[in-house]
């Protein structure tokens, strides 16, 4: 299953502000290489989602999803320290055969 770092999560929490810290990740068709992460604050888990939980946040996982995202770790790369261009929420993807030059869509 997906794995989350401690900085993703701290992440998660400020973008969730006084709500519940919780973040639904799920792939999509698009992007240069043909699927691409899609990221959104969720007030509740969809049924039938995995849900981790992970130094005080919460992130549900699309259950057609879970097995593109198995063994993928959620980081946050600070835009201070790890530069403009691959920045903020970031997925780690170790089965992805090939990535478009953002970085925002892959392949496996």
């Amino acid at each position: 299953m997906i794995t989350v770092t401690e900085q993703a999560a701290a992440h998660i929490q400020r973008l969730a502000g006084a709500g519940e810290p919780r973040l639904r990740v799920r792939v999509i068709g698009g992007g240069c290489s043909g699927m691409q992460y899609d990221l959104q604050l969720a007030p509740e888990p969809v049924d039938g989602d995995a849900v981790v939980e992970a130094h005080g946040a919460i992130v549900s996982v699309d259950p057609r999803s879970v097995p593109l995202l198995n063994e993928v770790t959620l980081d946050y790369i600070d835009p201070l320290t790890g530069g403009l261009t691959r920045s903020g929420l970031v997925l780690n993807n170790p089965k992805a055969e090939a990535t478009c030059g953002c970085g925002e869509s892959f392949a496996i």
